[in-house]
């Protein structure tokens, strides 16, 4: 049995029709309360983010009472002085133990107060739990892609996370570490590599599975290379972790994006593209062979769930008018796809998956409609075939993020924070706040 549950989502590249970035200071001041989370029984913290214009307040904060629509006369958490800062963690405290409250953000400009739209409402019996955790120095120009996180285990528990920080203006990349306990992060550099790292791999795929019913097993490679404003390069190198040997055969595949995953006994690779081949590894003659293809003739990007011994896939289409394309199980023993209940929620884009308990996350992203940010996760229970809403994410991002499943444990973070600018373009920031998660 797996020790780790992962997910594979890979990048297309998808297009719409939305010109670049507009600058923030065209924008009036907007408030948004991102999320409420316990930190104790009579603690918690609110997470709040302005955007816009923003040199003429005076103040940012939260409100809250165990009344809806809770003002400034009310319990009161600000911050003035902002100094360029755009997202606040602000403390929720005291609260009594057992009492439900209504949370919303404000900011004060000349002297008028502007309240969110959002209002939470902290229950005590609030689904799931979240911990805000640690995050690595990014200096300007890093972020963490979604697609960039390496793993490792030891007697089914966490050892260490690595995920690479790209600067956006090389696409040069180094690893940082993130150990569970102590809470904190650590570069390490090899002394093959310099302090501006190397050329960051995008899009490789890794596909756990157990070999031979004992030997635990990793396909990696793939993936691509891309210096800024020019094409990407694909890269068709791959190894087996846990096997020696340095003459593996070449990824057959087109040069494409792909998604991955690992299932009875081997690791598979998906082409992202209409009719693309779903590829499997032969470990008994360690030959590529050809599983499949696509269930769906659609230009887009194709989500992986690795959920213990069932892999799932789902397609968001590059076209934004487009509804998401329904879920698919692979089978194994008829290499076909087997249809799963549609997922219920909002249509969107740029969302986020991981696995976790052997169940399937599913949420946050923009909006295919209107393009505004999403924060609901569903999940999915492959037992019953049934997908329910299950929390909504407390962190900055909301498109890209990372996520991770670890047994019954997700570690989710990053990503961007995307919301619509002025006409019908986007502003995006990168996002460096982490997160664990556990399902209820």
């Amino acid at each position: 049995m797996k020790n780790l549950l992962c997910v594979g989502i890979l990048l297309v590249g998808l297009a719409h029709c939305r010109p670049a970035t507009d600058q923030v200071e065209t924008l009036p001041p907007v408030v948004s309360l991102l999320g409420v989370y316990p930190v104790k029984n009579t603690e918690a913290e609110a997470n709040v983010v302005i955007s816009g214009q923003t040199r003429q307040i005076s103040e940012v904060g939260v409100v809250w009472s165990d009344k809806p629509n809770p003002n400034i006369n009310d319990n009161r958490q600000a911050q003035g002085d902002l100094q360029g800062q755009t997202t606040f963690f602000l403390q929720l405290s005291p609260l009594q133990t057992g009492q439900n409250v209504y949370v919303r953000a404000y900011y004060v400009q000349k002297g008028s107060v502007v309240y969110s739209q959002e209002e939470v409402e902290l229950t005590q019996n609030f689904t799931g739990n979240w911990s805000r955790l640690a995050s690595p120095l990014l200096a300007t120009g890093q972020y963490i892609p979604v697609d960039s996180y390496t793993p490792a285990m030891v007697n089914g528990a966490l050892y260490v996370l690595v995920l690479y920080i790209v600067n956006r203006y090389t696409n040069f990349a180094r690893p940082a570490y993130y150990f569970p306990t102590p809470n904190g992060w650590q570069d390490k550099i090899y002394d093959s590599e310099s302090r501006l790292g190397r050329p960051m791999r995008f899009g490789s795929f890794r596909a756990e599975f157990i070999a031979y019913g004992t030997e635990d097993a990793a396909l990696i490679g793939g993936g691509y290379q891309k210096p800024p404003g020019g094409d990407p390069f694909y890269l068709k190198n791959m190894r087996i972790a846990g096997f020696l040997g340095d003459n593996w055969p070449l990824y057959p595949g087109a040069n494409v994006p792909t998604s991955s995953f690992g299932l009875s006994g081997a690791g598979y690779v998906l082409e992202n593209k209409p009719d693309g081949k779903l590829w499997r590894f032969n470990m008994d003659n360690f030959q590529w062979e050809i599983a499949a293809k696509t269930p769906v003739q659609k230009e887009g990007k194709w989500v992986s769930f690795d959920a213990g011994e069932r892999t799932f896939i789902l397609l968001e289409p590059a076209n934004w008018t487009d509804g998401l394309d329904g879920l698919y199980e692979f089978m194994p023993a008829t290499d076909s796809w087997q249809k799963r209940r549609n997922f219920p929620g909002e249509n969107r884009r740029r969302a986020l998956a991981f696995t976790a308990g052997n169940k399937l996350y599913y949420g946050a992203g923009q909006s295919a409609q209107t393009f505004k940010p999403l924060r609901d996760i569903w999940v999915y229970d492959p037992a019953t075939d049934l997908w329910q809403k299950e929390t909504d994410y407390p962190g900055t991002g909301n498109a890209n993020l990372v996520g991770i499943g670890v047994m019954k444990t997700a570690y989710i973070g990053f990503g961007q924070q995307i919301v619509p600018g002025a006409n019908r373009g986007e502003i995006i920031n990168y996002a460096n706040d982490f997160w664990q998660y556990k399902p209820r």
